[in-house]
């Protein structure tokens, strides 16, 4: 099927103009910055000019308190937290431990998001020890979600958001 990748400029507009439309309470923004090293200035931009082409947007729609950036790629966001300090950022990992991850940055981000796998009551009291938040990704099955509301995460990321609805709401 043929289809349509908006620019994030024309969602946040989608997104805003539907919530002023509806009388709907304002949403938060969670963008990722997709990059890979070996791709840098080939077919993406340098760090610092993808991270001024996505603050520039995010400025100009006016959604700078609505927003966390995350990223796998921890280059790109040392480079963002030093151009943009006051942005949240959530660091994206789907390998290692805390101590090592956190290694790579040169800041503590506000928000760690592993593979769901990669935590633990451990690895969860590391982080809590930080003051991080803790959104693992992508926690789909029932026993799954159970374990990360055992753990006390403060968000889940998933493709059935109704799953863990059900769960919190009983």
């Amino acid at each position: 099927m043929k289809t349509y990748k908006p620019l994030l400029s024309e969602m946040i507009d989608s997104v805003e103009n539907y919530i002023a439309k509806n009388k709907l309470k304002p949403v938060k923004y969670n963008i990722e910055i997709k990059s890979e090293k070996q791709d840098y200035g080939k077919r993406q931009p340098q760090p610092e000019q993808f991270c001024e082409m996505v603050m520039k947007i995010v400025k100009d729609k006016n959604v700078e308190q609505k927003i966390n950036i995350q990223s796998f790629d921890p280059f790109v966001l040392n480079v963002l937290h030093k151009m943009y300090p006051k942005t949240r950022i959530a660091f994206l990992v789907g390998e290692g431990t805390v101590v090592k991850n956190l290694s790579l940055l040169d800041f503590v981000p506000e928000i760690y998001s592993p593979h769901f796998k990669l935590l633990n009551k451990t690895e969860v009291d590391s982080l809590r020890s930080l003051k991080i938040r803790i959104i693992p990704w992508t926690v789909n099955e029932n026993q799954d979600i159970d374990n990360m509301l055992n753990l006390h995460v403060d968000g889940i990321i998933t493709d059935y958001p109704e799953k863990v609805l059900q769960k919190i709401v009983k």
